[in-house]
């Protein structure tokens, strides 16, 4: 059967890493390559003895010019080196798939992912991941990841790297963005938890990579295809990206605490992150922990009976995740 490793670059709290972990080593994700930003991370230990798991302590010494180099860097120039770092260790140690996630993802296959890995045709390079945005119900989750949640249901569009290959994929393409869109104009106009961005962060899903690939380097979304080149538009059937965005809001604050006060913003952020910061900043300052926490549900949360509308409109959608974390991974 084929083999999958994933990349990560991270700097979670020790429960949400234990979770994570456990939940994608028993869905079948043979091994993990995890990067912590911290060097001094807590977690590094508990994960460090698993013949599974590849902890990477990115202190001084492991970028190339020391500390120094490190602070210029942002964050996502960090995940992007670390994610080729590792894409050279899967091609070396012979695994077939490699996806970069990050710790606020849970990758998902309704089904077996393997028999699923193994179905995908040999012509495709790149599986793309739909995304699917987590939707809180409350303020805090003992575990974020165990239990049964709902999520916003994002798109399956072509992107700049990524495009149909054939008319007829165009023809589907194009039908199925006619259909996602023209469902969730009614969604809008109906339910006020739909306006706006649909998805409060990325849209772009994530991507499973054949590590035999011909690119010119791994991305955050997808990977860098040769000059003048595309991948083939090919979404994995019965799979997403679980993306927790902000999953809880202690989680939510402490995030954007730190988006606002960062010195190495990354270059092209794109205007929906802007403006949530600037939301943040604004009631922070004139609202204090009362007003952000109705912007937190604002921002992410639906009512019951919207609920109930954007799942008759296939833009809403119920997952249960607990199965799939064994109780050990419950820290």
């Amino acid at each position: 059967m084929a083999t999958l490793c994933t990349v990560t670059t991270l700097d979670c709290p020790v429960e949400v890493l234990t979770t994570w972990v456990s939940y994608h080593l028993n869905i079948g994700v043979d091994h993990m390559f995890l990067f912590f930003d911290n060097p001094e991370h807590p977690g590094i230990s508990s994960v460090a003895e698993n013949a599974r798991i590849t902890p990477v302590r990115c202190d001084s010494e492991y970028w190339p010019g020391g500390s120094a180099k490190r602070e210029r860097l942002t964050l996502h120039e960090r995940q992007w080196f670390n994610a080729n770092k590792a894409l050279q260790w899967a091609r070396e140690r012979g695994f077939d798939w490699i996806a970069h996630i990050d710790s606020d993802e849970l990758i998902y296959f309704d089904g077996n992912l393997k028999l699923g890995l193994d179905a995908i045709p040999n012509s495709v390079e790149v599986a793309r991941l739909r995304v699917l945005e987590f939707i809180p119900r409350q303020l805090e989750y003992e575990h974020p990841f165990a239990g049964t949640h709902w999520f916003r249901v994002g798109p399956k569009r072509p992107a700049r790297k990524a495009r149909p290959s054939s008319v007829h994929e165009w023809i589907l393409c194009l039908a199925e963005m006619a259909s996602y869109y023209g469902r969730l104009g009614v969604a809008k106009l109906i339910c006020p938890g739909a306006r706006g961005p649909f998805l409060r962060g990325h849209t772009g899903g994530k991507s499973l990579v054949r590590v035999t690939a011909d690119i010119k380097g791994m991305g955050v979304h997808l990977p860098a295809p040769p000059d003048g080149r595309f991948f083939r538009n090919y979404f994995l059937p019965r799979a997403a990206i679980l993306h927790y965005d902000c999953g809880s809001f202690c989680y939510w604050m402490e995030k954007w605490m730190q988006r606002t006060s960062e010195k190495n913003v990354p270059r092209g952020r794109d205007a929906k992150r802007k403006r949530q910061a600037a939301r943040f900043s604004a009631t922070m300052k004139s609202e204090g922990l009362p007003g952000l926490y109705r912007l937190y549900f604002r921002e992410y949360g639906l009512r019951d009976w919207e609920i109930r509308i954007l799942s008759g409109l296939r833009l809403v959608r119920r997952i249960h995740v607990s199965s799939r974390i064994p109780p050990t991974g419950l820290a």
